[in-house]
């Protein structure tokens, strides 16, 4: 498993349905996607590997990486890394899994 990604049912609800196809087209079951439909979930957050977060206000884009002005912060801190673990674990529970692009419908 390459990672989990959440995202909620917001204005970027149809770009999100564009990039999850080309994700599934290019690591197909490599990773899991769930749809966050209990409220906006406007967040970003990276776990890697459950030992460090990196949280900022950047969106996973090409512009985001290389013109936008962004923000975000690492956290190495054990704890800390630890709590947004547990975070992170409790949306993705309450969250509903989306095997396909297919599972989700353009909207108006």
């Amino acid at each position: 498993m390459l990672g989990r990604g959440i995202f909620s049912d917001d204005n970027a609800y149809n770009s999100a349905i564009n990039s999850l196809k080309k994700l599934f087209q290019e690591l197909g079951n490599s990773i899991e996607v769930r749809l966050y439909d209990k409220g906006q979930l406007h967040a970003k957050m990276i776990i890697v590997d459950k030992v460090a977060v990196i949280q900022g206000s950047l969106n996973l884009t090409k512009a985001a990486l290389t013109s936008n002005v962004e923000t975000a912060y690492a956290v190495i801190d054990p704890e800390e890394v630890r709590r947004y673990a547990e975070d992170f674990d409790k949306l993705w529970n309450e969250a509903i899994a989306v095997k396909s692009p297919e599972d989700l419908k353009p909207r108006q």
